[in-house]
């Protein structure tokens, strides 16, 4: 049902809204957000009470969470600040968000992005990690093969792939969408994210049984690194002394049966996450031998750390999602959830 004008007067006054009345408001902003903001009368006023209203910073600490029917007109900035940078906005229009630096984290002022040339696996199914991390607000580009020009590869920054339900969840410990997928139909392909996160190019053709690995460089500018470590692959010793210490505030601990996304404080200190994903691997490969299936897998397993979980205490997805407090008990490879 379509929010009506007294809705949209009463959100443009200030006033506080039911839920109900909300939930109204809510889509009928997102929807004039990506038609082009062409209303006139009530929806024009309330878009331009929406652009007076300042931005908010919304990160996981108690002083930065928001509560959503408490502040209605900043809610619905959300709405369409969500709208413009998921999808709409051209990336040298995205500007960074005042809640970057809460949430995913910031990146010291004396980091500078660089160029960096990764390979990934034409071949391989579902997401495939770069180790880097795309700044917030920073227009990054991504240079493929020609031969792959429009074969249907995509980059996705932010991992976080689910939006958080306003205001089904009335409080937010991060601002509701985070991410944003990008079509690679160039040679080069300009991309942003106003609140950013790493970034990680996949396929998506699915193979279930994917053939051999071909890899493929793939050349990304204006990045920087993010700690990663591949177990079977990552020197132990490269990562004690460098690796752990690139600048981008979330990491990376995996193996070809799961990957652990956290931020990277969590791993800053991490020593061994040899050990650690060798307890992983085991768990891993217990679980299969007890549901009947192969050991090897056509594609790992993804745990996301998130700072606001969407359902429940953690929740089944692509990546799978869970609370800050598990990850103490990731990175020292306790299995024993």
């Amino acid at each position: 049902m379509a929010a009506t004008d007294a809705e949209l007067k009463k959100a443009a006054s200030g006033e506080k809204l039911s839920e109900e009345e909300f939930i109204s408001v809510k889509k009928a902003v997102a929807k004039e957000a990506r038609t082009g903001f062409r209303s006139t009368g009530a929806m024009q006023e309330l878009i331009g009470k929406l652009k007076d209203v300042p931005a908010v910073e919304i990160g996981p600490e108690k002083g930065n969470r928001f509560q959503v029917l408490d502040h209605p007109l900043i809610a619905l900035r959300m709405v369409v600040e969500a709208e413009l940078a998921g999808s709409v906005l051209p990336p040298d229009q995205l500007k960074k968000h005042p809640s970057a630096d809460k949430f995913p984290g910031s990146i010291h002022r004396a980091i500078k992005p660089e160029a960096q040339v990764v390979e990934i696996d034409a071949n391989a199914f579902r997401w495939q990690s770069t180790g880097l991390y795309a700044p917030a607000g920073e227009v990054i580009h991504v240079m493929i093969p020609e031969e792959y020009v429009d074969a249907g590869w995509k980059l996705r920054i932010g991992a976080n792939s689910t939006t958080i339900d306003i205001p089904r969840h009335k409080r937010l410990n991060r601002f509701p969408k985070i991410d944003r997928v990008y079509d690679l139909k160039k040679r080069t392909t300009e991309a942003n994210e106003f609140l950013a996160k790493k970034s990680d190019i996949y396929n998506v053709v699915d193979h279930y049984d994917p053939p051999a690995k071909k890899m493929v460089p793939i050349r990304f500018s204006n990045v920087v690194q993010a700690p990663r470590y591949i177990h079977g692959e990552t020197n132990v010793h490269e990562w004690r002394a460098t690796i752990r210490s690139y600048p981008a505030p979330y990491a990376e601990i995996g193996s070809d049966k799961v990957i652990f996304m956290l931020p990277s404080s969590y791993v800053r200190r991490l020593d061994t996450p040899d050990l650690a994903m060798e307890k992983w691997n085991a768990l891993i490969d217990a679980m299969s031998e007890l549901s009947g299936r192969p050991k090897t897998k056509p594609f790992p397993h993804r745990f996301l750390i998130d700072a606001h979980v969407n359902w429940g205490a953690a929740f089944a997805s692509y990546p799978i999602n869970a609370p800050p407090g598990w990850a103490e008990a990731i990175v020292r490879g306790e299995t024993e959830w």
